[in-house]
């Protein structure tokens, strides 16, 4: 409502970009080179730090039996043979553990083997006898470098055969089952539960 004077917003653009203390910019670096270190205590632990954008950034705890995967699991897997040479070819996904020489990935399990699949251009709706939920899953055309983004499977209704798994973090831009469908029991390494999320 007021106008200030020529004097009190020079002020307040000093006081807005003043540089920061010595003592703020220690306490930052303390706290950015402390992650690497706790990330390899952790994972003596079971505990992973997972920054890739799929899922939330923070650590996961691993569980000790992964026999019983269910919806809102989050699973570390590898991808098939074909479909990790494409990743790895176009970028989508980085060299890694996996004995294809992929990396192994960690999504959020959103259909289980039985639930009804239907895929769209938009949207990815999994249907069980007690729910139905709609996921935004827009499907790219083209990817960063241009290139039109291979898709394994085609839009329509799928009944589920494997897990499909979904990128909760990147939603638009998550390399997931809505381009190449279910992972098979046999690709999934393990599953994880949210420890410390940021």
């Amino acid at each position: 409502m007021f106008k200030a004077s020529a004097s009190n917003t020079g002020n307040e653009k000093r006081r807005r970009f003043k540089k920061p203390s010595l003592k703020t910019v220690l306490a930052i670096s303390a706290a950015v080179s402390i992650l690497p270190v706790l990330a390899l205590c952790f994972s003596y632990f079971g505990i992973i730090l997972t920054y890739s954008g799929s899922v939330p950034i923070g650590f996961y705890k691993r569980v000790s039996n992964p026999a019983h995967i269910q919806r809102g699991d989050y699973l570390s897997f590898c991808l098939p043979n074909h479909i990790a040479a494409m990743g790895l070819e176009r970028g989508y996904i980085h060299r890694g553990g996996c004995s294809n020489g992929s990396e192994v990935l960690i999504k959020q399990v959103i259909a289980v083997p039985g639930n009804r699949i239907t895929l769209t251009h938009q949207t990815l709706v999994v249907s069980s006898p007690s729910s139905r939920t709609v996921y935004f899953a827009p499907r790219a055309i083209t990817d960063k470098q241009h290139f039109p983004v291979h898709r394994f499977i085609k839009t329509g209704e799928y009944r589920a055969n494997g897990y499909w798994v979904y990128g909760t973090g990147s939603p638009r831009f998550s390399w997931d089952s809505r381009y190449y469908g279910g992972i098979q029991r046999a690709a999934i390494r393990h599953r994880f539960v949210p420890f410390w999320l940021f």
